[in-house]
């Protein structure tokens, strides 16, 4: 063993000891009642003159380390502690500070520090560039995939600081193997249609090496269902205009995993989510005058990245009634609750914005997300919901 490999067993083992309290045995025998798929080594890697594509088949999430180590990593969901505190794999720098510094996310900074960080690690090799899931952060209602893209090609690096990567961000196993990818793409880019493009940044220091995240699906990463991320396109020359995003190169990748979570909630950090009957008072219905429409809170989700309320109304009626479901889709729903604002001990938060979530043609409902800054609903001692003369305790 390498002096570097005895100082990091040695850390790892004082950690065990002091604040951990589980014995060797222990974590042995727990990491081998996990069950996981590896691959060939020529399995990862993408051929592009024979087109093929790289599965990375994980039971679980599979984590390539060895030794004592790996397996309290595996069982105790450390590796957030482990990668903070001392770098992973292709990383030119700790996790925490990649998301602070180059991602300019605070919040995920704070939770993998906290110890949140499920790692995946596994590498495909596309055309010029080495793609790594690291692996995920995030809370309950804001689940983030964290990737490393490497390349070895200097001209690219010197002329790209920065570029738009296509994720496809937990597609249901069942239908991403139905060939749906390309009806996915003619659909809106979020995360409950196919793909979202995020952007990924070079770092400071090793310019060939840069780092995106991007939020995933949640409602496909339930427990034990089996889902698919591929990081799918380069774009070069983003732009965004209007809220659509331009692009002026497309460089076509290879590269996706196959997994599933055993347990969801104790990956990531857990938000607060009331409902009704759960939490929402039985009052939780209004009218909005001015539009026609009667809003009913159907959901309050208290995060650590936003605060999301969703609302539900029918969309057939009102001043503004939408003729079918095209007109729906297409809808401005910047004005649909505008106004809205939070009460937080006395603190107004003003919503950032209002967006569409699904459409239920059965009984004509129209599903929406009204977003506001994250609110410490623990530490709050009163939470009140504001819209005209409407207002709805929350807590």
């Amino acid at each position: 063993m390498s002096i570097v490999g005895k100082e990091y067993k040695r850390e790892i083992d004082e950690l065990c000891a002091d604040d951990i309290n589980i014995s060797a045995e222990d974590i042995l025998r727990k990491a081998e009642s996990f069950e996981v798929t590896p691959l060939p080594p020529e399995s990862t890697d993408v051929k592009a003159a024979k087109g093929s594509r790289a599965r990375a088949k994980i039971t679980g999430i599979m984590r390539p380390m060895a030794g004592i180590a790996a397996a309290l990593i595996l069982v105790t969901c450390l590796s957030g502690i482990v990668a903070g505190a001392m770098g992973y794999g292709p990383l030119a720098k700790p996790l925490r500070d990649i998301f602070k510094e180059d991602l300019n996310d605070d919040i995920s900074a704070t939770i993998v520090d906290e110890g949140f960080f499920e790692q995946v690690g596994t590498t495909h090799h596309s055309g010029r560039f080495d793609i790594t899931f690291v692996g995920f952060t995030g809370d309950t209602d804001h689940p983030m995939l964290m990737f490393v893209i490497k390349t070895d090609d200097e001209d690219f690096c010197a002329k790209n600081k920065e570029f738009g990567v296509t994720v496809y961000n937990a597609i249901e196993e069942e239908n991403y193997d139905k060939k749906r990818i390309d009806l996915f793409d003619e659909l809106p880019d979020d995360d409950f249609y196919g793909f979202e493009t995020t952007m990924a940044v070079q770092d400071a220091n090793d310019p060939h090496l840069y780092y995106a995240s991007v939020m995933g699906a949640r409602s496909n990463m339930v427990n034990n269902t089996r889902f698919v991320v591929a990081v799918r396109s380069i774009r070069l020359g983003c732009k965004v205009v209007d809220y659509v995003m331009s692009f002026d190169e497309e460089i076509m990748l290879d590269a996706e995993w196959r997994m599933s979570l055993p347990d969801y909630n104790s990956a990531f950090k857990e938000a607060i989510n009331l409902y009704p009957g759960f939490g929402l008072p039985e009052e939780n219905r209004f009218f909005d005058s001015e539009l026609g429409y009667t809003y009913e809170l159907r959901m309050a989700e208290f995060g650590y990245y936003n605060t999301s309320l969703r609302f539900g109304f029918d969309w057939t009626e009102g001043a503004d009634a939408f003729n079918d479901k095209e007109d729906v889709i297409n809808a401005d729903y910047h004005k649909v609750l505008n106004g809205s604002a939070l009460i937080v001990d006395g603190v107004e938060y003003k919503y950032t914005m209002t967006y569409i979530l699904y459409l239920d043609e059965n009984d004509n409902r129209c599903y929406v997300s009204c977003e506001f800054p994250p609110v410490d609903y623990n530490n709050a001692k009163s939470i009140e919901y504001v819209y005209g003369n409407t207002r709805i305790v929350l807590k």
